[in-house]
């Protein structure tokens, strides 16, 4: 069988073309109430959204950013509280650390490599901005880590677990997780990989 194809687009993100399905897709894959203004976050400095479409229209997204100039502290205050690699905190200081903060497939479309694509094209996108460093927070639920498997053939490396990350949100019924069982009980596992860029220098 003919391995299917995609288009990644890069957005500036338009909520009237492709809002109401990235809200579907991270409901489903990371509980209802996850985005709550999408034009909002789209439009802060810095911020990248792709989207893979295909024949049934948009298939899944990926979202990150480039951290301000010395800011990585204050955006990940409990990773900071782990340590930074010693490059890491250099990274910061020239504006070059990037945050993939979420990649989400629709739960029809798992399964076809498209989030390794999607990784790809934003990881892409990023070092042509300058990115030496990207982070991944990846989501734990108690008895698996999301994108895990993507993450290591994607050449990532654990970086950090940090329990209970997102506790307060999910007390506090800011989304709604469908992990959750009486209790919270998901942390974070940080994932890094260091750019292309930074590895083998700019040609």
């Amino acid at each position: 069988m003919p391995e299917e194809t995609f288009e990644f687009e890069n957005l500036p993100f338009d909520p009237a073309r492709h809002g109401a399905a990235v809200e579907r897709i991270a409901g489903e894959a990371l509980g209802e109430g996850y985005f709550t203004d999408l034009a909002a976050i789209a439009a802060r400095d810095g911020v990248m959204f792709l989207v893979a479409t295909g024949p049934e229209g948009v298939v899944g997204f990926a979202y990150a950013w480039m951290v301000p100039r010395g800011r990585l502290a204050v955006e990940l205050p409990r990773l900071a509280e782990a340590g930074f690699p010693d490059d890491v905190r250099a990274l910061d200081g020239e504006g070059r650390v990037a945050i993939v903060q979420t990649i989400a497939v629709s739960s029809a479309m798992r399964g076809r490599g498209i989030a390794s694509r999607l990784f790809g094209a934003v990881e892409g996108r990023l070092a042509g901005l300058g990115a030496g460093v990207f982070l991944v927070p990846a989501w734990c639920d108690g008895t698996r880590t999301n994108l895990e498997g993507v993450l290591v053939k994607g050449g990532y490396r654990h970086l950090a677990d940090i329990g209970a990350y997102w506790k307060e949100g999910c007390d506090a019924g800011a989304f709604r997780c469908p992990a959750r069982g009486e209790v919270c009980r998901c942390g974070v596992r940080f994932f890094l990989k260091r750019s292309p860029i930074l590895l083998f220098g700019s040609q």
